[in-house]
């Protein structure tokens, strides 16, 4: 096992659904990882696009993202003022 990663959103719904748009070297990456850390932002994220009609291949994780979180050995990233503020002022391109 090596470090910890933060996943974003995708990453982390494509690691759980095992969807082909995650290379090979990102899953890796993620069953090497010590910890898998994912935003609490994420589970807003994929809620609200579950429940808009917009992301129906999560539908069937919605109920139970924190135990599939657990399973993985992940955990939930702190969300303080300072990191939004972080993120928010960085200035970078993200597609």
């Amino acid at each position: 096992m090596s470090g910890s990663l933060l996943l974003d959103t995708h990453a982390w719904a494509w690691s759980l659904t095992n969807d082909r748009r995650l290379s090979l070297a990102a899953r890796q990456s993620i069953s090497a990882a010590a910890t898998v850390y994912v935003s609490p932002i994420t589970f807003f994220e994929i809620g609200q696009k579950v429940r808009l009609g917009k992301w129906p291949d999560m539908a069937p994780f919605a109920d139970s993202l924190a135990d599939l979180l657990l399973q993985q050995g992940g955990r939930t990233s702190a969300l303080t003022g300072e990191i939004c503020l972080m993120a928010g002022t960085m200035d970078w391109s993200h597609c």
